[in-house]
């Protein structure tokens, strides 16, 4: 009887301290467990070296989710690879199925997964969540992910099998960590387009994001997932339309710095929620404008009727209004 295959778990991770530990408890069938992680800021890497000294840390700046993975699949000593998400959980039952199927040979070289989508700790039934999978185990001789900064893609030479056995996937915890999420993504999928030459027009701004929001929240019966199903259908829309703003201002040849971005958006939303800091908020502003002058455009979508916010050391700054009703809204302005 031939010997069993040996395991590579691979991960790549950023300021994962609430998802580790269960993650890496979860990875202890494996035999080998490498995470590729992009220089946390929390304590993530602490708690992996003090509780899970046996795993393997490799640290590399993240620049897209393609090679990232590629990075860390050239980094398996064995040929059969999982790579689950950090809040992903594969039960007792699917771990003893993808045992199995490692240790009879298969002729698949990959298999796909049904994932069951979790917001807030509550299963997503509707509104498209349902219907997710992806591959997380595969040899890593036969398999390469594409090239694309978001929504990678495995690239397969061979058959692909599907596990029965669904994994749990706890994606977002709160509306503030899936809209940041998404926002990352719409920044990437922005820079493809950009590749392309894809210009944006009002068909991208309007139609497709309304669609988007319609797509999930109705077609995909996302109602039935009650406030949730309208919190999601909203995040998404707003991931669309985000995407084209960022796609117009790589036209525009700017390139806003990221930390000063989402430094002077909290600002504003402090200082519309009237939550008594509104001093703190009006000199984050008034600084961010001197500075970066250039993120104005991103934080709202201008329209010509501007608003002066305020006047603060001979500084009139000028606040962009979203154009609707339904960005207003968004925004909790």
């Amino acid at each position: 009887m031939s010997e069993s295959p040996k395991i590579s778990a691979l991960a790549i991770i950023r300021n994962e301290e609430d998802n580790i530990r269960a993650y890496l408890r979860n990875m202890a069938f494996a035999d080998e467990i490498i995470v590729v992680d992009s220089y946390s800021s929390d304590t993530t890497l602490d708690i992996i070296r003090s509780e899970f000294p046996q795993v393997r840390i490799v640290q590399r700046p993240f620049d897209d989710f393609s090679r990232q993975r590629n990075f860390a699949i050239d980094l398996a000593t064995n040929d059969w690879v999982t790579f689950f998400d950090a809040d992903e959980r594969v039960t007792e039952n699917g771990i003893r199925e993808l045992l199995e199927l490692v240790a009879s040979h298969p002729e698949e070289v990959a298999f796909w997964v049904k994932r069951a989508f979790y917001y807030a700790e509550k299963p997503m039934f509707y509104g498209g969540q349902n219907q997710d999978r992806a591959i997380r185990l595969f040899r890593k001789s036969k398999c390469r992910y594409s090239h694309k900064l978001v929504h990678e893609q495995l690239i397969v030479d061979g058959k692909t099998g599907i596990l029965k056995e669904i994994i749990h996937h706890y994606s977002f915890k709160n509306k503030a960590d899936f809209l940041g999420k998404r926002l990352q993504y719409s920044q990437l999928r922005a820079q493809e387009l950009y590749q392309k030459n894809t210009k944006p027009t009002a068909f991208h701004f309007y139609i497709k994001p309304a669609f988007r929001f319609f797509k999930h929240y109705i077609i995909e019966f996302g109602f039935l997932n009650g406030s949730q199903g309208v919190s999601l259908a909203k995040i998404m829309s707003q991931h669309v339309y985000m995407r084209y703003v960022y796609l117009q201002q790589l036209h525009r040849n700017k390139n806003p710095n990221n930390e000063s971005l989402t430094i002077g958006y909290e600002a504003k939303r402090v200082f519309h929620n009237q939550t008594g800091l509104g001093n703190y908020s009006r000199d984050l502003v008034r600084i961010m404008n001197r500075f970066f002058p250039e993120n104005n455009y991103l934080l709202y979508n201008p329209k010509p009727a501007k608003k002066q916010l305020f006047t603060s050391d001979s500084d009139t700054i000028i606040e962009k209004r979203p154009t609707s009703w339904f960005n207003r809204k968004f925004y909790n302005i």
